[in-house]
């Protein structure tokens, strides 16, 4: 009778041992839930989650799902790629050819060249010098009218092509031989014969004989 009343005692004291102990772990748990609670509110401050994340959900937001820039397959137009070819096959790499080059890239002249372009720029392979500007006549006529002026104004050729698909070899070489290399000769007395301005107003420019005034031989640049 004893044996039995000291083991149910023994028993009921490991059962009330084993409730302590887990309600002991339980209490420590729940300890250190809430220390890693301030610990992760501190950090948040400290690194600014709690604006940073707002602000970047609002970004995406405002972002469009899907972006508005796609690359082309190919570049430029079909008649400036075909006039660009046609010049580089007719100077046959002998020069550099710039294509849309902003005008203040090779023009001191303020604010007034802003948003203007030519259409090709030739320039010497190796210095960058402007030889001459070609321009596809596709703009206004006031445009057109101030690139004249400024090439007359910088002392260098303007050619203006009119705007279409195909360019040929035989129109785009008649518009260029002034500077391309070929040498011109005068169809009276076949000397040489050198490019000059009619006059410093003029847009015009006509291969003149070395001769003059003697011979009177020359050539209109068209």
């Amino acid at each position: 009778m004893g044996t039995l009343f000291f083991v149910g005692v023994l028993i009921a004291g490991l059962v009330v041992g084993s409730k302590w102990l887990r309600k002991k772990e339980q209490m420590a748990f729940l300890d250190s839930d809430v220390d890693d609670g301030v610990l992760l509110e501190k950090y948040k401050v400290s690194v600014g989650i709690e604006t940073v994340v707002p602000q970047a959900t609002a970004i995406s937001r405002a972002l469009p799902s899907e972006t508005p820039f796609r690359l082309k397959e190919i570049v430029l137009s079909e008649g400036h790629r075909n006039l660009l070819q046609t010049i580089e096959d007719v100077l046959e790499g002998r020069f550099r050819v710039f294509v849309h080059l902003p005008l203040k890239d090779f023009v001191d002249g303020g604010s007034v060249l802003e948003g203007k372009e030519v259409s090709y720029l030739v320039c010497d392979p190796h210095y960058f010098n402007v030889l001459a500007g070609i321009d596809i006549l596709n703009k206004d006529a006031t445009e057109t009218h101030f690139l004249r002026e400024l090439f007359s104004e910088i002392n260098k050729p303007l050619v203006l092509f009119p705007k279409k698909q195909i360019y040929t070899d035989e129109e785009v070489r008649a518009k260029l031989q002034f500077f391309a290399g070929a040498e011109q000769k005068c169809p009276n007395c076949t000397s040489s014969m050198e490019k000059r301005k009619l006059n410093s107003a003029a847009e015009q420019w006509v291969w003149v004989c070395d001769n003059y005034p003697r011979c009177k031989g020359h050539l209109k640049i068209t």
